[in-house]
């Protein structure tokens, strides 16, 4: 294939490197000329491990070149991957002047040319930035998106010191773009890339580094607070973590990554909470660990706030208790939405075939009595009562018995689900609370 890398730091040098060294042949773009002469001498312009020996392999070979001529690289290659910087502003956006200013000069060019071009962007843009460059392109070059071109996101995953065995070892390829053509030029490009290859919307890959990063960050962050209140309880923070990190069951691992409701229970607040007190009485600050509840809290009212959205009177809670599967209602967010509604003035109804109120025994009653004390009041005894009663179904716990109650619902009902059920052969209105 014939492609041509526009930006040749960090990522545009391991890009280039990596694809002329697969047999693709390569045309690097740069403004600075500095870069341009150290590629063609066959030398690297960043430091990063064996990049010194692709390039000087790649340019032998005579399948890298790097130029400043913009025209003479979109003019003899089908896609132009655009890796150029997009730093922060003050108020903490990404400056993405590089990239339009990329963009246009090779829209202008495209004008020229008869052949399907594709625009990959490899740099970090915010969501939504890829339907703005299609404007500008089509403003212009005078040609047509789908039809002439296509903008393509191609986010890299990439750390520094280890960037070449990242390239071939990616998590996945990802690739946001509904163009079948498109498509077809990124499987040959990344032919000897073994990875899983996921094809998206433009907007979901956009935003994948933007979490990606955030939640390594997250990561490191834990760990050092963590580690900060090991050691001034005089324990091996490197000890205390490297068990933690034994638990690939739940600590690492998908399980609690999926959106939806609010956490609750009897363990996870107040376990938070005993940490976070264990903090202040060590004189700590842990900004990370003592925000969380906060979080979890601001979740619950978006919950709220977006059920009375919805603008309906009669609403029914399938599910009360903190999760599916169990009948705790101990700091249950569902608990704590019922009793937001209820006093804005709301219908309520319960269903919840793991809760039978008058069997509550021990703390979960205590709970029930000085928190929802007329919860006998409001619970139904079954699905077909509740249905009956709402005009609005909140799903707060999925369990194999809805499968098929929810298939029979009246189109003019809604549901508002908060568990992540499976809305295929739904006939009535569905909305998920963060999908």
């Amino acid at each position: 294939m014939h492609i041509s890398i526009f930006g040749l730091g960090y990522v545009g040098s391991i890009s280039a490197a990596c694809l002329s060294n697969e047999g693709h042949t390569v045309i690097g773009v740069d403004i600075n000329e500095e870069k341009v002469s150290l590629i063609n001498n066959g030398d690297s312009p960043i430091v990063e491990p064996y990049l010194d020996q692709y390039i000087a392999t790649a340019v032998k070979s005579k399948k890298l070149l790097a130029t400043t001529d913009v025209k003479m690289a979109v003019m003899n290659t089908d896609i132009s991957i655009i890796c150029v910087g997009t730093p922060n502003r003050k108020d903490g956006n990404l400056n993405l002047n590089f990239v339009f200013d990329v963009v246009k000069q090779i829209a202008s060019i495209l004008a020229q040319k008869q052949s399907f071009h594709l625009i990959s962007i490899r740099s970090t843009v915010s969501p939504g930035t890829i339907k703005k460059i299609v404007e500008l392109v089509e403003k212009t070059s005078g040609k047509h998106d789908q039809i002439d071109f296509d903008i393509a996101s191609n986010p890299e995953f990439l750390r520094e010191g280890s960037a070449i065995y990242d390239y071939y070892n990616p998590p996945y390829t990802l690739i946001g773009t509904n163009n079948k053509q498109s498509i077809a030029l990124f499987q040959q490009m990344f032919q000897k890339v073994e990875a899983r290859f996921i094809v998206t919307e433009p907007q979901v890959a956009e935003i994948m580094k933007f979490i990606n990063n955030s939640f390594h960050a997250l990561k490191v962050s834990f760990a050092n607070e963590i580690g900060r209140l090991s050691k001034q309880l005089k324990l091996d923070g490197k000890e205390v973590m490297d068990i933690f990190m034994q638990d690939t069951k739940l600590n690492i691992s998908t399980y609690y990554l999926n959106p939806g409701g609010a956490f609750g229970g009897s363990c996870l607040p107040k376990d938070t909470r005993a940490l976070m007190a264990l903090g202040y009485k060590e004189g700590l600050s842990m900004p990370l660990i003592n925000n969380i509840l906060d979080s979890n809290d601001k979740h619950i009212k978006y919950c709220i706030d977006s059920i009375a959205a919805l603008q309906v009177n009669n609403i029914g809670f399938v599910g009360i208790a903190f999760k599916e599967n169990t009948d705790d209602l101990r700091e249950s967010p569902m608990v704590i939405i019922v009793e937001a509604l209820i006093g804005k003035g709301y219908n309520i109804k319960i269903y919840d075939n793991n809760v039978n109120a008058s069997k509550l025994l021990g703390s979960n009653k205590q709970y029930i009595e000085n928190s929802i004390p007329h919860l006998s009041q409001l619970m139904v005894h079954s699905f077909a009562e509740l249905s009956q009663h709402a005009d609005l179904l909140v799903i707060g716990n999925n369990n194999e018995e809805l499968n098929g109650l929810l298939k029979g619902l009246d189109k003019k009902k809604i549901i508002f689900d908060l568990s992540g059920i499976n809305p295929t052969d739904l006939y009535c209105k569905y909305y998920g609370v963060c999908w």
